[in-house]
C-alpha cells in the first residue's frame, strides 16, 4: 500500500522524511527529489549516518545500477529515476528499498511533436506491437540524431503510440511493486496526473498527513480531509486594468498563446507585466519571479525583469524564497491526449480545476510565501484568479476517500 502524504507545502514533509531515514538505519532508502541542490544542501549533510550516494553527470543510470548492486543508500533527481530499465528493476526486487518521493513523478508524459516526425518514425525505424513503439533501425545513432531520444525511450520499452499519431511516454507501473515501502510527498494528490495513473492501473494508496514541528518531531497522521488554510492575509491579489486581458475561460491557456488572432496581444500582456513590476510596485529585479510558457518568454522579458523568469511547472526548490513580487501569466489545462485520449479512454475522470490549482500552487509556494512572508500577486487570468480565491477562502472540497475529487460547485 502506497502512502501519500498529502500536506501543504512547508508543512514538514521533508523535515519528516529526514527524521525517518535517520530513524531507521537498518532501512535500505532511495530518495527521489526534482532537483540537485535538495540533494547536495539537505539530504545527504542532514543523513550522515546514512552515506547517501548520488550519480555523477554524465553517469547516472550507470552509477544507480552501481549503488543497487552494493545495496546503498541512494538519492537521485526525478530525471535519473524515468531511465530505470529492466537491469534497474531486477536490482530493486533482490534488494528490500524504501522509496520516499519528494513531489509527484512525471509518470506519463505527452511526446510533443508534429505529425510529419511521427509518421517519418513509424514508417522508417520502427514497428508497433500492442500499441508499444519498437525501435528496429539500430544503425541509427543513440546520440545526436534527430530522433534519437525517441529512440532511446523505446528501448526502455515505455513509449506507447496511440491512434497512429501521438506517443506517450510511461513509467513503468510495476516499478513501485519492487520496493518495501513506498512514500509520495506532495499536496493536493486527488487533481494530480500520478493519482490517475494509480488510479487506472489499480495500484492502492492512502492518504496521510504530517503533524508536529522541530522541537517536538514529526509523525504521520492519517489525513482528515480537511484543506483548510489561513494564508489569505499572505497573499495580495491585484485587481484592476491590467487583468483585462484574462477576462475569458480560455485567456492565457496554451492554444490562446499560439494563436495567430491573439499575435496583437503579447505586447499588451508585456506592458501590464512591466506596469505591474515597475509602476505598481516599484520592484526590484531581485524581488520578481513571473512566469508564462516557456516557448513565448522572449515576446514578454523586458527591462527590470526579464531574469526573473521562473517555468511554470517549477516544484520542489528553495531558490526564489526571497521573491515577493509574482506574476503568474498562464491559464493551466490538462493537455487534452491525456485527459482525453489516455485517461478517458481508459475511463478515468480528470479534475482539470484541482489540476490546474495545484501546479498553480506549486509555483507560488517557490516565492517568498515559503518563509511565511507576503507577497503581491499578479494574475490576470480570470480562471486561475477565480480558483486561488475560492482555494484562499477556503471553499474548496476536495474528497481524499481513493477515486474521487471535486471543486465546491
Amino acid at each position: 500500500m502506497i502512502k501519500v502524504i498529502d500536506s501543504i507545502m512547508g508543512s514538514g514533509k521533508t523535515n519528516w522524511a529526514i527524521q525517518y531515514m535517520n530513524e531507521h538505519p537498518e532501512k535500505r532508502f532511495i530518495y527521489i527529489t526534482p532537483y540537485n541542490d535538495e540533494i547536495k544542501d539537505r539530504i545527504i549533510p542532514q543523513c550522515p549516518e546514512l552515506k547517501f550516494r548520488f550519480a555523477r553527470e554524465g553517469h547516472k543510470v550507470d552509477d544507480f545500477k552501481d549503488m543497487l548492486t552494493k545495496g546503498q543508500n541512494i538519492v537521485a533527481t526525478h530525471e535519473c529515476f524515468k531511465r530505470a530499465d529492466e537491469e534497474v528493476e531486477a536490482l530493486l526486487e533482490a534488494n528490500d528499498y524504501t522509496l520516499i518521493m519528494d513531489e509527484v513523478f512525471d509518470v506519463v508524459i505527452d511526446v510533443k511533436m508534429n505529425k510529419v516526425d511521427v509518421e517519418n518514425i513509424l514508417t522508417n525505424y520502427t514497428t508497433v506491437e500492442d500499441n508499444k513503439l519498437i525501435w528496429i533501425d539500430e544503425s541509427y545513432p543513440d546520440q545526436d540524431g534527430r530522433f534519437s531520444d525517441i529512440k532511446q525511450m523505446a528501448r526502455l520499452g515505455n513509449l506507447m503510440v496511440f491512434n497512429g499519431s501521438f506517443f506517450l511516454w510511461l513509467f513503468p507501473v510495476e516499478f513501485f511493486n519492487k520496493f518495501n515501502e513506498v512514500y509520495v510527498m506532495t499536496y493536493l494528490f486527488p487533481g494530480q496526473v500520478q493519482r490517475y495513473y494509480f488510479d487506472m492501473h489499480g495500484v492502492q494508496y492512502e492518504y496521510y498527513s504530517v503533524n508536529g514541528d522541530s522541537e517536538v518531531g514529526y509523525s504521520l497522521i492519517r489525513h482528515n480531509g480537511s484543506i483548510c488554510n489561513n494564508l489569505r492575509s499572505l497573499i495580495n491579489i491585484y485587481e484592476g486594468k491590467l487583468n483585462d486581458i484574462g477576462r475569458g475561460d480560455n485567456a492565457l491557456c496554451w492554444n490562446w498563446y499560439r494563436k495567430l488572432q491573439n499575435k496583437h496581444k503579447m505586447p499588451v500582456l508585456k506592458n501590464s507585466l512591466k506596469n505591474y513590476f515597475k509602476n505598481i510596485h516599484a520592484a526590484k529585479s531581485d524581488e520578481i519571479m513571473w512566469t508564462c510558457f516557456k516557448e513565448h518568454e522572449k515576446k514578454l522579458k523586458g527591462d527590470g525583469y526579464a531574469k526573473g523568469f521562473v517555468s511554470c511547472n517549477l516544484r520542489a526548490t528553495n531558490k526564489y524564497r526571497e521573491r515577493i513580487y509574482v506574476a503568474y501569466c498562464v491559464n493551466r489545462y490538462m493537455r487534452t491526449v491525456l485527459k482525453n485520449d489516455y485517461f478517458a479512454a481508459h475511463e478515468i475522470t480528470v479534475n482539470e480545476k484541482l489540476w490546474a490549482l495545484a501546479e498553480m500552487l506549486q509555483f507560488l509556494w517557490r516565492s517568498a510565501i515559503r518563509e511565511g512572508q507576503k507577497i503581491e500577486l499578479y494574475i490576470p487570468s480570470k480562471r486561475m484568479r477565480n480558483l486561488l480565491n475560492e482555494f484562499l477562502n477556503n471553499e474548496l472540497v476536495v474528497d481524499y476517500s481513493v477515486g474521487n475529487s471535486k471543486l465546491a460547485g
